[in-house]
């Protein structure tokens, strides 16, 4: 569930009057952007999100929350008023999210969910690329998309992955080390990478690093 920021207490509530209570680890809500709350008489647990980067080193470097909840749209749950992503939107969240955090995991189950988005359905492509150059996010939308059509026999427009895909260099670099991301720094450098701009990449790379730093000390490794 998304909400806004300065909801965000207001839900906690709501949601502890019906029984949840939150199981998220105190880093989650600071470098997560996101809560975890269960009952104990059910098995799915509900997150609630405030910021759609998911990861707190992203800020200022890919902003898309705001922009969202502008373009959201109505309709009925149950008789209730609710709102959700526009698809073009709903479209790049699940694919930042696949690429950008979950770094195309077979068992974050992305690219069926792109699927299911986006297949047999007349969809603006070319708002949907302006969007993700405005965000900086193509090489996340072009990673999701590739992976999509390769796993689920998604088909695309021919126009649409040649539209996203980044220069060579890049392209060969991040896809040895989505073969190869077994270890934290390895797998830091490629969210980096995924980045347009090579000083958003330096940024992300240098805000990983301190966040691994701090984790250790934390732990009193160093």
């Amino acid at each position: 569930l998304l909400v806004k920021k300065e909801d965000l207490d207001k839900i906690s509530g709501i949601l502890n009057a019906l029984g949840y209570t939150e199981q998220s680890p105190r880093m989650q809500r600071i470098y997560g952007c996101d809560a975890t709350f269960s009952r104990k008489d059910e098995a799915c647990s509900i997150d609630i999100h405030w910021d759609l980067c998911q990861y707190e080193r992203f800020k200022g470097i890919i902003d898309v929350t705001g922009d969202f909840w502008a373009r959201a749209v109505g309709f009925n749950l149950d008789g209730l008023p609710a709102k959700t992503l526009s698809i073009e939107d709903h479209i790049l969240y699940v694919s930042l999210h696949y690429s950008l955090v979950h770094l195309l995991d077979d068992s974050f189950k992305g690219a069926y969910d792109l699927f299911y988005l986006i297949n047999n359905r007349i969809l603006d492509w070319e708002k949907i690329i302006n969007s993700a150059k405005k965000y900086g996010i193509e090489t996340p939308l072009y990673y999701s998309l590739s992976k999509s059509c390769k796993n689920t026999g998604l088909e695309l427009p021919d126009s649409v992955l040649g539209s996203l895909k980044p220069c060579r260099f890049k392209k060969e670099l991040i896809d040895y080390l989505l073969l190869r991301h077994k270890n934290s720094l390895l797998r830091f450098l490629c969210q980096a990478l995924m980045m347009e701009n090579i000083s958003d990449t330096f940024k992300v790379f240098w805000g990983l690093l301190k966040g691994m730093h701090r984790q250790y000390k934390r732990r009193g490794r160093i």
